[in-house]
């Protein structure tokens, strides 16, 4: 009833609101009277103009317009939060390094409709934070239990030494793991992936090291290797970003020996679509950077 009146009291017509409105005249003029009925005193009075409204109409319309302004804001504003979802991705710690900013930007780009939360946290907490649901897709450093987890191969990072440049495994074009014998070997901690597959393979091929450190930040160890001559151990793309000027990148000969990053959801959900827009941008991004790469 009070569209109606609204209408009518905007167009001075019931004949006009009814156009206005996709209704019958008939219906304009039951719904007027029927407030005029429950308010008591008229609303509008006949002219040969149209409809002149009475004061009282004029008071109400002030009132009624405020009510149906703030409905319109109200409608707006929900299907604005309708429209508008926050994805939450956490990834193994380096891996925002690799995609870099471009990566979130251009998801940013095609889907403006969502905010997108990255978080680079260390391999386990990435799996806690799926398992409590507290994020909807991680980026994880494999191997990935298939037990727990739906994923895709993301990236391939082969493993590369950084050496100090006077350290004679500079001069090599590829080091063994021979070569570590009584070294200071320097990696990311022991509960990331990467600790238990490289000290494995150190035991496999019969090395002792002198120390083998595992720290949760790397980049605070590269004094160590300039310093001290310690040896570290990383990925391709936080060694190529990070090597000083007093420090060497030399190859491993095991090219088994790699960071492979995996997309990963909790098993068998079935994703929301922000999460699936997330899902199907990332794996192109992939297939376009690991064709130019050739991993």
């Amino acid at each position: 009833m009070l569209g109606a009146f609204a209408t009518v009291y905007e167009c001075g017509s019931i004949n006009k609101a009814a156009k206005e409105l996709f209704v019958p005249p008939q219906g304009i003029s039951k719904s007027v009277a029927r407030l005029e009925g429950e308010l008591g005193y008229p609303l509008f009075e006949r002219t040969h103009q149209g409809l002149d409204p009475t004061r009282d109409a004029r008071a109400l319309y002030v009132r009624v317009r405020d009510l149906m302004d703030t409905c319109e804001q109200i409608r707006t504003c929900s299907e604005q939060t309708a429209a508008h979802a926050v994805l939450h991705v956490v990834s193994a710690s380096g891996t925002l390094a690799y995609v870099g900013l471009g990566f979130v930007s251009g998801f940013e780009r095609e889907n403006p409709t969502v905010e997108l939360r990255m978080e680079d946290l260390t391999n386990r907490l990435v799996g806690e934070a799926l398992t409590a649901r507290s994020a909807d897709i991680g980026l994880m450093v494999g191997p990935i239990d298939p037990q727990r987890y739906d994923a895709e191969l993301f990236s391939v990072h082969p493993h590369l030494l950084i050496v100090n440049r006077n350290d004679p495994l500079a001069l090599k074009e590829q080091v063994a793991y021979a070569d570590l014998e009584d070294r200071t070997v320097i990696l990311l901690g022991r509960d990331h992936p990467l600790f238990k597959t490289f000290t494995d393979r150190l035991a496999s091929a019969h090395v002792v090291t002198h120390d083998t450190i595992g720290v949760a930040v790397l980049n605070d160890m590269l004094p160590m290797v300039s310093r001290d001559g310690a040896v570290l151990v990383s990925a391709d793309f936080w060694a190529q970003a990070t090597a000083g000027p007093d420090h060497v990148i030399v190859p491993f000969e095991d090219k088994t020996l790699s960071w492979n990053i995996y997309l990963v959801r909790r098993r068998g959900e079935t994703l929301e679509p922000a999460a699936q827009a997330f899902w199907d941008y990332a794996l192109a991004w992939s297939r376009e950077h690991r064709a130019a790469t050739g991993t």
